[in-house]
């Protein structure tokens, strides 16, 4: 046998069966032919396939039954008549009107008497001297002490104060109000006569009083009298 390498030799291609494989024994040492079978091992005959049994048949299909006929729809009942509208009541009478009930007057008047008396100047505070009671209306004359020249009113409510005074000092000169000695309003000018001043003021009722001063820059002797120098207290409501 000559010397081939295996990729130089034919390629077989008939049934593998019987046919020899060369191979080598284990130490290298020989080359041996060996039968296909003997490695691989024969393969066994397959057995016959079984005789199928028949397909049976199908039953047929019953027949469908006939639909039912639909029932003819119900007549719609009539719509009742609407009920005629009730007449509409007449108008109540309207209420009589409240009367008006008169507020109640609460007044104090108090004068100075006629007197003369240097006003003082430097703007010193000089109490306007109302020493008579000349008219009350529903309160009490007592509500005017006239040697304090001071107004209690013993009626809760919004007062309105009113006063004049003559302060003509020939230089600037003015009035104040106050209540519990504090002032409220004050008014005045350069060469004023018989000043007059006005405000509301809230009282209490028991404890608040009120006082009305002058003063001015200069000293002068004035006269005063009670068409001119004048105090009035009037209670406008609470």
């Amino acid at each position: 046998m000559s010397s081939k390498k295996i990729s130089l030799l034919p390629l077989y291609s008939g049934d593998p069966a019987g046919t020899y494989l060369v191979m080598n024994n284990a130490g290298e040492t020989g080359s041996f032919k060996v039968l296909r079978e003997t490695i691989i091992g024969a393969s066994g005959s397959a057995g016959t396939s079984g005789v199928s049994g028949s397909a049976g048949t199908s039953g047929s299909s019953g027949t469908s039954g006939s639909s039912g006929t639909s029932g003819s729809s119900g007549s719609s009942g009539t719509s009742g008549s609407s009920g005629s509208s009730g007449t509409s009541g007449t108008p109540g009478s309207s209420g009589t009107s409240g009367t008006s009930v008169a507020q109640t007057l609460y007044f104090l008047e108090a004068t100075s008497a006629s007197i003369t008396y240097t006003l003082p100047g430097s703007f010193t505070e000089d109490p306007c001297r109302y020493s008579i009671v000349s008219n009350t209306v529903n309160v009490s004359s007592g509500w005017f002490n006239t040697s304090t020249y001071t107004f209690t009113p013993q009626k809760e409510g919004y007062w309105e104060i009113t006063a004049t005074y003559d302060i003509y000092r020939n230089t600037e000169a003015a009035m104040l109000i106050k209540k519990n000695n504090g002032i409220v309003v004050t008014a005045g000018s350069f060469g004023a006569v018989a000043q007059q001043i006005t405000k509301i003021v809230y009282l209490n009722g028991s404890t608040d009083f009120i006082n009305v001063f002058n003063v001015g820059g200069a000293a002068n002797s004035r006269s005063q009298f009670a068409e001119r120098s004048w105090f009035q207290a009037r209670w406008i409501g609470e």
